[in-house]
């Protein structure tokens, strides 16, 4: 049972482009808003990590001068991806990597969960293939 670590957010289009992500990472954080530190999981497509990093910033005002606040990237939010290479139709290789944050921190949110201990996105593989 994945249920304190799985969230699933819906947003629907023609195709996988950076509108679609943008979208669903916006629902993402306004569900986040509570929840630090944050730990998300993507498959190997290259433009999660910029969207991930532009959805979980926030103002933060660095002086008492009148300027413009800086946009600052969440402390604690950690971006891991898995990449799974297939060979005949089998997975072959899986590659996991951090994109943001530390791989220590993250496999200590992921046992805090109780869930699991490395990275996966597994559960939401099994979910797009029922779609």
């Amino acid at each position: 049972m994945v249920s304190t670590r799985l969230w699933i957010a819906g947003v629907v289009q023609h195709s996988r482009d950076r509108s679609l992500a943008d979208q669903l990472l916006r629902q993402v954080h306004r569900c986040a808003m509570c929840l630090r530190p944050l730990l998300v999981l993507t498959d190997g497509w290259n433009a999660y990590p910029g969207i991930i990093h532009r959805a979980f910033r926030e103002r933060v005002k660095q002086t008492a001068r009148v300027e413009r606040a800086c946009l600052q990237i969440w402390p604690q939010l950690h971006i891991g991806t898995v990449i799974k290479r297939t060979k005949k139709k089998r997975v072959g290789e899986v590659t996991r990597q951090m994109a943001h944050g530390l791989l220590l921190h993250a496999e200590q949110l992921l046992q805090g969960s109780q869930g699991g201990t490395v990275l996966n996105t597994a559960f939401i593989e099994r979910l797009n293939g029922t779609f």
